[in-house]
């Protein structure tokens, strides 16, 4: 059981053109990246991880993952939400590591008509120290203040990073950041991700067409499913 939690992978802050790209929820872009946020006896150490090749952003950080002793709060904030291998990999993960909560935070829904994919997601949402939901305005907020790259020197430390790093500064431009416009696809990608939780079948069709933005599309198949789709609120919990 290693002392340090190791990391292997992109480092603690991602550059801001690439947080704007990928978390944009209105695009499609193709890589998966993964800001996470660890927090073990109250310190919080973050990092920021990537798809390789042969290895998907969520395995990367399951695979530098160190145990140690007492609870340990995992929250992740990926531009896209696993697919169903990783879905698999995380239940493993979460069944061997019965200390560790597991908060999953997603921009997109990747494959979300595809069968096996909205079972992993399924399974993941009914394990007892697991939570998923979409993005909202605020999360997009706290990853700007809190994973973007800096300027100045990181005052890391022997962990990997201590998460009040940027607390201290002045974040005036930060106070200016509010991704309002990104409310109507928080608010689709939140619905189909209740049709994922209930069983239903798919009610987002996304068009993407060439060289142009994608087109989403509502279809709810029938009434019961009207009634038992709660509307989704983009600044979340109320």
């Amino acid at each position: 059981m290693g002392e340090h939690w190791q990391y292997a992978g992109s480092g603690e802050y991602i550059p801001q053109d690439q947080f704007e790209e990928n978390f944009d929820p209105s695009v499609l872009l193709s890589e998966t990246h993964l800001l996470s946020e660890l927090t073990w006896g109250g310190r919080p150490y973050k990092h920021w991880y990537e798809n390789t090749e042969h290895c998907h952003a969520e395995i990367h950080f399951l695979e530098n993952f160190s145990s140690k002793n007492g609870s340990c709060i995992i929250t992740w904030y990926l531009s896209w939400s696993p697919c169903a291998e990783c879905s698999a990999r995380i239940a493993d993960f979460m069944k061997e590591n019965t200390n560790v909560k597991l908060n999953i935070h997603v921009a997109r829904l990747y494959l979300h008509d595809d069968k096996h994919t909205r079972q992993g997601l399924r399974y993941l949402m009914k394990m007892k120290r697991v939570t998923i939901q979409i993005m909202t305005i605020p999360d997009y907020k706290y990853c700007w203040n809190t994973f973007l790259e800096d300027d100045g020197e990181d005052e890391s430390d022997d962990y990997g990073g201590y998460a009040g790093v940027h607390e201290d500064e002045d974040e005036s431009d930060d106070d200016d950041y509010l991704p309002t416009h990104f409310a109507p696809w928080i608010m689709l990608y939140s619905l189909e991700l209740s049709c994922i939780l209930q069983d239903f079948a798919p009610c987002l069709k996304i068009i993407q067409g060439n060289h142009m933005s994608p087109t989403f599309q509502l279809h709810v198949q029938d009434q019961e499913q009207k009634r038992l789709l709660e509307p989704a609120n983009p600044w979340g919990a109320d």
